[in-house]
């Protein structure tokens, strides 16, 4: 079956339309690529269908179909066993500023930027500056029930705030932020990809979650007073950026082998499909290192990275899997190439969702100077380190304590970047994940050249410290370790 054989439709047949993107629909053992974009239907149907990548993404309405597409002449007939072998995927979103859209249940008004992330309007006069007078005839109804395709991104409170993504021609290019498929390479775009299951504590959202009694005391602990920093995206050591770096690779990535020389407990493999050019962490630092097969959906994360043949083979100090389909609970008190037992990647904050995105979806990871021996889920492990006075002290804030921003803090007036991640940490918090010998209440940011240095750092001076945070109700503690008596 060739695309040359399909039998075209004319304009007017279609009410409900559906999309489908694939190889090719028979036998996908033979791909033909040439199929690649087409739009189809069958002959007993008036769904049409868009074919790429073996895939099919269905489009919720005709709304949504004529943002991508003038009229109807483009439409095929393939047969329906033809049409069975595309594995049904997600919703089409509308193209990006084509419409403005809202929710039957909400007057907010948004508009549609890249990777399906909604904007809300900030006000009318933003709406006529970016789309004219008329800018509410452009206003579309979405059920409620589609809302979920999209995700929310930064207000647009300036016209500057928001640029459509004009690079999105092609259907299947708008879904980086619905079928979150990452690019490959050094600190590679992940689309906004969220980690493992949406169940998991990464991705809760702990907005209205209860305050822990203890929040004041562990908040003061750390200090009342001290300002949030982000590192990594504003640091340099000796011209280069610091942070922690990663790299996408794909399935035929060859694996090489990999010496775990430090905590056998903490050895889930001993080859790994490591590149030559896998950023390592800052040689001063705990040199972690992260590889994400995207293909296979395992993430590969280490800590005390080294190589000396250029990386035909590695040794680490921790050599940790994870399989991003499915989360599942490091053994307890044993941890992971994070102190406490967590994934590194899922909480680090990612150029690819605060400049691209510009919506963060999960739980951030923060460090502190005095971690404690104790540890709540879903932290695995304490941290007894060396500089906290007493690390079995009760009162210190135990690993994976959970801390979100106040309702109550304004964050309007910051730059948009800053926004985006204030935001996150009012909806999903932040979880105590490590220790380090710089400054308190420290996010980290992935090691990109890419970050503005300039806007990012002044995270430190939005006047938001610790005085503007709760801690989430935790669950019993344990110790890691057994105290003096």
């Amino acid at each position: 079956m060739s695309c040359s054989s399909f039998t075209a439709i004319r304009k007017g047949v279609m009410a409900t339309i559906v999309v489908v993107c694939f190889l090719l629909l028979t036998n996908p053992a033979n791909t033909n690529a040439a199929m690649d974009g087409a739009l189809v239907k069958t002959a007993q149907s008036s769904s049409v269908y868009y074919l790429w990548g073996g895939k099919r993404y269905a489009f919720p309405n005709e709304k949504i179909f004529f943002s991508w597409y003038p009229d109807f002449s483009s439409v095929t007939i393939v047969s329906s066993t033809e049409l069975s072998g595309a594995v049904l995927s997600a919703n089409v979103p509308y193209k990006p500023g084509r419409r403005l859209i809202k929710i039957t249940s909400s007057p907010t008004v948004y508009a549609v930027g890249g990777c399906a992330v909604l904007h809300p309007l900030g006000s009318e006069s933003v709406a006529q500056d970016l789309f004219g007078v008329e800018w509410n005839t452009l206003v579309d109804d979405l059920p409620d029930s589609f809302f979920s395709n999209y995700t929310v991104g930064a207000p647009i409170q300036t016209p500057s705030d928001f640029i459509p993504d004009a690079a999105t021609q092609r259907i299947i290019d708008a879904f980086c932020a619905t079928q979150k498929i990452p690019d490959l390479g050094v600190n590679a775009s992940l689309h906004g990809k969220r980690f493992f299951e949406d169940s998991i504590y990464w991705n809760q959202d702990i907005s209205q979650s209860p305050v822990d009694p203890d929040s004041s005391a562990l908040i003061a602990k750390i200090g009342m007073n001290d300002p949030i920093n982000l590192l990594g995206a504003s640091l340099l050591k000796q011209g280069k950026r610091t942070g922690i770096g990663y790299v996408v690779v794909g399935a035929s990535q060859p694996f090489v082998p990999v010496t775990n020389n430090l905590y056998k407990v903490l050895n889930d493999f001993t080859s790994a499909p490591v590149p030559p050019n896998v950023p390592i962490e800052d040689a001063n630092t705990d040199r972690h290192a992260i590889v994400f097969d995207r293909d296979n959906e395992k993430l590969y994360e280490f800590w005390k990275m080294t190589t000396t043949d250029g990386g035909q083979h590695w040794t680490a100090g921790t050599n940790v899997l994870w399989v991003t389909t499915a989360y599942v609970d490091r053994p307890d008190a044993i941890g992971s190439a994070d102190a406490a037992g967590l994934p590194i990647l899922p909480g680090l904050v990612r150029y690819d969702e605060v400049v691209e995105q510009k919506a963060i979806n999960h739980a951030l990871r923060f460090l502190i100077r005095d971690t404690s021996a104790y540890y709540v889920y879903p932290a695995t492990k304490g941290e007894r380190h060396s500089s906290a006075p007493d690390p079995y002290d009760p009162a210190l804030p135990p690993m994976g304590m959970r801390v979100r921003l106040k309702a109550t803090v304004d964050i309007s007036s910051q730059p948009q970047e800053i926004q985006i991640v204030l935001t996150a940490l009012k909806k999903y918090g932040m979880i105590l994940a490590d220790h380090t010998d710089g400054l308190d209440w420290s996010l980290i940011a992935t090691k990109d050249e890419r970050w503005d240095a300039t806007v990012i750092s002044t995270i430190s001076q939005s006047g938001i410290s610790g005085k503007d945070f709760e801690v989430v109700q935790m669950g019993p503690r344990k110790t890691y370790g057994t105290p003096p008596e």
